[in-house]
């Protein structure tokens, strides 16, 4: 089999049919849809069982607890039968022949992974369930890898060269829109990290580093679902804050797991703590800055669960620890929730009238 997509799926019967019947109209053949679902509770894994249960391309697996997508995502991988692996959000759509190009590519270079470098996002007011029916003219190219390239183009073996690529954002972390070979990461036991926050770019940092042959080609295959409001915006508290900062410490330790297993960054140790505080950095602009001023200092101090967080990560120096992380954040600015701007309407339809670069 060429190619098995791994669609997690939680809470989406507006969206899942709309996107499983576009990926059954993709052009290439020989291909299997694993729809994994997570312990929904709207009915979408009934919906799928009525209408794909006889659909020998469909293998349909439930998770026995909600776990999240990065253990949804490792189910489906461990069904897969594909030579190359693809992820799908439930909630968007894929342009018909994104996998048969992709996959020819894969073939072409011998390739671990196939990289694409941005999305289409739909800048139209109200999102329809069916992404295929937003027509052309209002689809906005998103490039997300900084100076992607103009044509297919075979990433450097050296190592520093990848990591500085990397530390530069020229690889976007996101698992949609690529294709991995499976055996590829069978071998290397690449799997995500059980994490709410970040599994997806920890997964592609190591494909990055372990990859013996990594494309990038200068397309946008994937329609991607705006949000709406984001879901962030609703949990600037103290519990929220907890939930921010364990993913930002347990990833960080995943990071380093994987920079331990190649031998380069033992020869640059220097390179481990640059990306420890790119990563770190990333996350506190995304995440950890956003929330902490919008939440209260005296709720977030009386907050057991937070202030325990302290201890279980850093022993004996939690109390310095937890008294620099308050003082330092105190002193910062407060800074816009650009996360949750990017979940907007109006936030992409600004930019596209900014760069007026629509889809064509």
């Amino acid at each position: 089999m060429k190619l098995s997509v791994i669609i997690p799926m939680y809470n989406a019967k507006s969206y899942i049919t709309h996107c499983v019947e576009g990926l059954l109209k993709q052009t290439i053949d020989d291909m299997e849809l694993i729809i994994v679902d997570d312990c929904s509770t709207d009915g979408c894994f009934v919906l799928c069982e009525e209408k794909y249960a006889d659909d020998s391309r469909i293998v349909l697996l439930r998770q026995e607890q909600n776990g999240g997508p990065a253990k949804a995502r490792n189910a489906g991988m461990k069904a897969a039968k594909g030579e190359y692996i693809s992820f799908v959000d439930c909630d968007d759509a894929i342009l018909p022949e994104a996998f048969e190009r992709l996959y020819a590519v894969a073939k072409e270079t011998d390739a671990d992974v196939v990289h694409t470098v941005g999305c289409l996002i739909p800048v139209v007011e109200q999102m329809p369930d069916d992404l295929f029916s937003v027509d052309k003219a209002d689809l906005f190219t998103n490039i997300q890898d900084n100076e992607p390239p103009k044509e297919q183009h075979i990433v450097s073996e050296d190592m520093q060269t990848r990591v500085d690529e990397w530390l530069e954002h020229r690889y976007q972390g996101n698992v949609w829109g690529k294709l991995f070979k499976r055996s590829f990461l069978e071998e290397n036991q690449i799997t995500f990290a059980d994490l709410k926050l970040s599994e997806d770019q920890i997964f592609c940092f190591a494909c990055l580093l372990l990859a013996k042959t990594y494309v990038q080609v200068p397309w946008c295959f994937n329609i991607y679902r705006i949000a709406g409001e984001s879901l962030s915006r609703g949990k600037k508290n103290a519990a929220y804050m907890a939930k921010l900062l364990r993913a930002l410490l347990e990833a960080s330790g995943h990071i380093k797991a994987w920079m331990d297993a190649v031998p380069f960054f033992a020869e640059h140790p220097e390179y481990v703590e640059r990306i420890q505080s790119y990563t770190q950095g990333v996350m506190e602009d995304m995440y950890i800055r956003p929330s902490y001023t919008r939440t209260s200092r005296e709720e977030m101090r009386q907050d057991a669960a937070l202030h325990s967080l302290w201890g279980e990560f850093f022993g004996d120096n939690a109390p310095w620890i937890e008294k620099m992380f308050y003082d330092l954040h105190d002193a910062q600015p407060e800074v816009p929730d650009l996360l949750g701007d990017m979940n907007t309407y109006e936030f992409w339809k600004q930019v596209r009238e900014q760069t007026d670069t629509a889809f064509a």
